[in-house]
């Protein structure tokens, strides 16, 4: 190949290039060494990554399988999904459940009377109290800057107390606004209470029923006054509407003659007379005490009024009332009630969505979603054998053509391969024999290495009656010789051991203790609480709770102010979950108050917050108080140091045999003995096996695939800088031979230049010497 320049033989008629090139090809020989070893390095690599990428599939596959939730899946049928949906959120116990839907939970619901104005018309001055069940309410106050219905409504929404409010229009020609509340949560314990103590206004009232202003329909053109009656007094407990229209034919004048009134209110109708100015009571079904004052003057004929009946409460609170069971054959159903229509402890592993309440029993049909778990299955099988067909590949060698696999005779390849099919066949031997190999299941290897579900009614059986022997041959499972001491987990570098680990608990998981500070006995010196120092704030674990107003009242028994604030935290939003425990230790004319942490170990916390209370000093919270930390379970596994967290324990990093196995210890104090408290075993399944194989040989990083893609990465950039000084070598070697060519060139070209001057010299003397030679004569 030319270098920077080229010349031809002008003179010498050489093929100066042809011979460099030749010179330069015959030089270059071992490059070209370097070059196909650089591809035949290169294709290595590609099918390194090849496999590598084909690894990475295997272990999304195994993923599948190793979470206990792919053998839980259940498919669920609903015979009627207007009333329920069912959604599987644990195990479910395969079966038919029937039940019926008598009531739905609803929120509690209540309006005040009507306002003109939501922005003008006062409320009064003083204070409003909104709560919501047993939890803590609030109490607002009214001034003349907030004591109206929209900065009431933003107030109580601001506020946070689990009620929402809104102003709605219903569209009276007078009085139309309402205040709205409606309690966030569903059921009967979720009540709204309302108190008032306002005044020099119109109090929002949430409880009294009423008639509203009567109002004329349309175009009115009588002249006799209407009014609802001074004797008015609303008996009903609905909201609604009556209407009324002035019957006969055109213009009558009140006291003439008789004119007849008709009225409905939507349910009921009837009729009355107005002979005479004056009040007129409604009578029969549907008239709840409403009455109508007619002034002097006419009536016109089509022409109506109305009136409004106004019931504060607009929805009860109520619990979802589901009954499970059928009466058919003297069956006795089961009625269970829940606050919310969302019910997940009615059958276990389920959470049921109520829609509708129902007029003839609804089935659930829950059933373990084989399909799945066995697509789960074939899905691992599938990727394995692409796995190992990819690598049988490489090992091919065709005798016709002369062609092999690039990685033909590959010593890493191939223990690769022979490590991955040692994890899928042979027995397990922390399991039961029977169900400790896949072809106790149906799955079974070919002669080609290739292995496949070739008895699909074997796994159904296994799935069918031995559904957790099947999981624990693909997940990793473990025992214990103790109930209270429980296998969770164990990490990739744990070590199996079906004859078990021992375990000593030399210190079992506590939780936090609050101990107040002695205050008399309520018994003997009943403890009054009033609105000034019932309050209360926790944080537990972090978490602070609502404003916590124990009853404002007088507690004659240390038991029943424990309850109290027990009740108060229970309701609370925040912390009421979180198993915080209250209780009285009585101890003679004094006692204390006593509350645990619904947490273990040294991380559980439980605490008064001082500024935002009222109630600690008398309570005995406040100064005095004792805090007794919460600890840590602690102990070895099989000799070897592991870390408590709560009641978990963990063995430590770098243990030899127990790194990152997981138990919980459920032990008190009572259940330490000397020595071991119990063994538990460690068994890894086909799928947990299977990936932590895979998982050591596809690591990104420090994977073996990848370990050996780096160093034939590192051997094709070393050979590519290799070829690279050759060549840049050889390009110094052609400039030079062109330099050598081109000095040859100017050499002949001088010899020529010289050969012509001497031949023309010796012309010259030639015909000279003729020239003499011939005169001469």
């Amino acid at each position: 190949m030319p270098g920077a320049f080229s010349i031809q033989g002008l003179i010498s008629n050489l093929d100066t290039n042809g011979i460099v090139d030749a010179i330069i090809t015959a030089e270059r020989k071992n490059t070209v060494l370097l070059e196909n070893r650089q591809e035949t390095a290169t294709k290595q690599l590609t099918q390194y990554q090849a496999i590598s990428a084909k690894m990475l599939g295997l272990q999304t596959n195994i993923q599948s399988l190793l979470k206990s939730s792919a053998f839980d899946a259940v498919g669920i049928s609903v015979s009627d999904e207007t009333a329920l949906s069912a959604t599987a959120t644990g195990t479910v116990a395969p079966g038919t459940y029937t039940l019926n839907i008598d009531s739905l939970a609803t929120n509690h619901q209540v309006a005040s009377q009507g306002f003109a104005d939501p922005a003008l018309t006062s409320l009064g001055t003083g204070t409003i109290t909104i709560g919501m069940g047993t939890a803590s309410a609030r109490t607002f106050t009214l001034d003349s800057t907030n004591n109206n219905l929209t900065a009431l409504k933003k107030a109580i929404n601001s506020a946070n107390i689990g009620v929402t409010a809104s102003i709605i229009n219903d569209g009276s020609a007078a009085n139309q606004y309402r205040l709205v509340l409606t309690a966030n949560k569903t059921g009967t314990a979720n009540e709204i209470t309302v108190t008032s103590n306002l005044s020099g206004g119109t109090a929002p009232d949430f409880s009294g029923v009423s008639f509203d202003a009567l109002e004329k329909v349309g175009v009115y053109t009588g002249s006799s006054s209407l009014a609802l009656g001074g004797n008015a007094s609303y008996t009903g407990s609905t909201n609604k509407t009556y209407t009324f229209t002035v019957a006969g034919s055109g213009t009558q004048t009140v006291g003439d003659a008789p004119i007849t009134i008709n009225w409905t209110d939507g349910t009921n109708s009837g009729s009355f007379d107005v002979s005479a100015t004056g009040e007129v009571a409604l009578t029969g079904t549907g008239a709840d005490g409403l009455s109508v004052e007619f002034g002097s003057g006419t009536l016109v004929a089509g022409e109506a009024f109305q009136v409004q009946a106004f019931a504060p409460l607009l929805q009860a609170a109520q619990d979802a009332r589901v009954s499970i069971g059928s009466t058919q054959n003297g069956g006795s159903p089961i009625t269970v009630t829940s606050s919310t229509n969302e019910i997940d402890d009615l059958i276990e592993g389920l959470t049921l969505r109520l829609t509708d309440t129902t007029t003839s029993p609804v089935t659930i049909n829950a059933s373990l979603d084989t399909a799945t778990v066995k697509k789960n299955i074939t899905g691992m099988l599938s990727a394995y054998n692409d796995v190992m067909s990819d690598i049988d590949d490489q090992f091919s060698y065709n005798q016709d053509t002369g062609e092999a696999g690039i990685l033909l005779g590959d010593q890493f390849l191939l223990t690769l391969q022979s490590g991955l099919r040692s994890y899928m066949n042979g027995a397990i031997g922390g399991l039961p024999k029977g169900m400790n190999m896949l072809r106790s299941i149906g799955i079974q290897t070919a002669a080609n290495g290739q292995m496949s579900l070739v008895d699909s009614s074997a796994l159904e059986e296994a799935l069918t009656n031995n559904l957790e022997g099947v999981r624990q041959l693909f997940m990793d499972s473990g025992t214990s010789s103790n109930s209270l001491i429980s296998f969770i987990s164990g990490a990739s570098t744990a070590v199996e051991s079906d004859t078990g680990y021992s375990v000593d608990i030399t210190q079992v998981a506590t939780k936090m203790v609050l101990q107040g500070a002695a205050i008399a006995n309520p018994g003997d010196t009943p403890l009054t609480l009033a609105t000034d120092n019932n309050t209360l704030r926790i944080v537990t674990d972090g978490v602070v709770s609502n404003d916590i107003s124990l009853t404002a009242k007088t507690y004659d028994s240390g038991t029943a102010l424990a309850t109290e604030l027990q009740d108060k935290i229970n309701a609370d939003a925040k912390i009421g979950e979180r198993g915080v425990k209250v209780e009285w230790v009585d101890n003679g004319t004094t006692g204390y108050l006593k509350l645990t942490s619904g947490s273990y170990g040294s991380a559980s916390r439980i605490v008064m917050q001082q500024n935002a209370s009222t109630a600690l000093d008398v309570l005995g919270l406040g100064a005095g108080i004792s805090e007794i930390a919460g600890r840590d379970v602690q102990g070895t596994i099989n000799g070897e140091s592991a870390t408590g967290a709560g009641r978990l324990l963990t063995g430590d990093k770098g243990n030899k045999t127990t790194d990152g196995i997981r138990l919980e210890v459920k032990l008190d104090s009572t259940d330490l003995v000397s020595g071991s408290e119990g063994t538990v075993t460690f068994t890894r399944g086909f799928a947990s096996r299977l990936n932590r194989a895979v998982d050591s040989i596809a690591r990104a990083q420090d994977g073996s695939l990848a370990r050996r893609s780096q160093g034939i990465q590192s051997q094709i950039d070393d050979l590519k800088a290799q070829i690279a000084a050759q060549d840049e070598r050889l390009a110094v070697r052609r400039e030079k031979l062109y330099e050598r060519f081109s000095a040859l060139e100017s050499a002949l070209s001088q010899f020529q230049s010289q050969s012509q001057f001497l031949q023309a010299q010796l012309g010259q003397i030639a015909a000279n010497t003729n020239s003499i030679t011939g005169g001469g004569n």
